[in-house]
């Protein structure tokens, strides 16, 4: 569980990453929040398959 502190510094981020794509894109579509799902899906697959695990195989469980 985070804690309050970290949880607050995860939401300012989002914002102003959100805010930063509405200058550079407009706000027709929400890219701030795509962009905040995509890399969350995408470190979270990070942190379950791999980081968390052997990514290169030691030699000792191929031969």
């Amino acid at each position: 569980m985070r804690s309050h502190q970290e949880q607050s510094r995860f939401a300012l981020s989002r914002y102003y990453l959100g805010a930063w794509f509405v200058q550079l894109f407009g706000t027709a579509i929400p890219y701030g929040t795509l962009f905040s799902n995509v890399s969350g899906c995408f470190g979270r697959a990070l942190q379950k398959y791999g980081i968390g695990n052997d990514v290169i195989p030691s030699p000792r469980t191929i031969g």
